[in-house]
């Protein structure tokens, strides 16, 4: 069985050198690798087929069979990793709360303890929105259709 800490360690030289970070990694039953990685600028599929011939050229399919998936996270997924976080800054962002609430804005900043939204509200106009990190159930960018 391919182990995940196998994997972070094949791939964390190759991250660092092309300015990508790790999002989400797993290997489930079958040796079936799942891999979202990303960048600051964003990922083009030209580079995820690259990190994945790396990967594959890097294992040993006839001593142990395996799956591989390497994405981007996409729109649709909650962030997991401050880099996401960091990417996100001045950009906007939907976090709802553990209480169900639903906080649209841009993030304007991010540290262990909180999460700073720009809101723009009808009544009191443009505010600040923090919301602590153990209130923050999850948060993804703001996908708008104009």
């Amino acid at each position: 069985m391919i182990k995940e800490k196998d994997i972070h360690k094949l791939i964390e030289a190759y991250l660092k050198e092309h300015h990508l970070f790790l999002v989400n990694l797993s290997v489930s039953k079958g040796n079936k690798i799942s891999l979202y990685v990303d960048s600051m600028e964003g990922m083009s599929v030209e580079e995820c087929i690259q990190l994945s011939r790396y990967i594959e050229q890097s294992l040993d399919r006839d001593a142990e069979d395996f799956e591989l998936n390497v994405s981007t996270p996409g729109l649709s997924k909650p962030f997991l990793v401050n880099e996401q976080y960091k990417k996100y800054t001045g950009r906007e962002i939907v976090v709802i709360t553990t209480s169900g609430e639903k906080v649209s804005g841009v993030l304007k900043s991010y540290d262990d303890d909180r999460i700073t939204v720009e809101v723009s509200e009808k009544k009191n106009g443009v505010i600040l929105k923090e919301i602590p990190r153990e209130q923050e159930k999850e948060t993804k960018p703001k996908i708008n259709f104009k």
